[in-house]
């Protein structure tokens, strides 16, 4: 389950996320490349769609929208580096099928250290993830003390 606000029933523009990631993507499967390949593009296009959406007052009207965003943006963020460490892990194993071969291009290579080089480079990333997810959870505290008052009302 994601965590999100439930969509508005009065306004039916607004998709379940639940729901969508159910019917493309089971969690509990079935699994395949294009499974695998099309959730990876629908994560991307969703990241493009918050670029374009967090530019507008309507897409973050108010400070609790920007604390709700900034929180599934760390889980999101929290998440990934799961996703590198097992891409790493079946690299390094379909590196070590007796069928594996490398390109002809640059310095000769063997299949082996290709898995390795991706799996430092995935490694990096990862903890350099860990730490933009440490630092939208601290963002998303900051953003969760500022409020707008109504006319009238008094604050600081």
């Amino acid at each position: 389950m994601t965590y999100h606000v439930p969509p508005n029933p009065l306004d039916p523009s607004v998709c379940d996320p639940d729901a969508v990631i159910a019917a493309g993507w089971p969690l509990d499967g079935p699994y395949s490349h294009l499974h695998t390949i099309t959730a990876s593009y629908a994560a991307a296009e969703l990241v493009r769609y918050l670029n374009y959406a967090t530019r507008t007052a309507a897409g973050l009207p108010d400070p609790l929208a920007v604390y709700e965003v900034l929180g599934t943006l760390e889980v999101l963020v929290s998440r990934l580096p799961q996703a590198l460490d097992q891409v790493a892990m079946r690299l390094a194993g379909l590196a070590g099928q007796p069928n594996a071969v490398t390109d002809a291009l640059g310095a000769v290579v063997t299949p082996r250290q290709v898995a390795e080089a991706a799996y430092f480079s995935l490694t990096d990333a990862a903890v350099r993830l860990e730490g933009a997810a440490r630092s939208l959870a601290a963002a998303q505290t900051h953003a969760g003390r500022l409020s707008l008052r109504e006319s009238g009302e008094a604050g600081r």
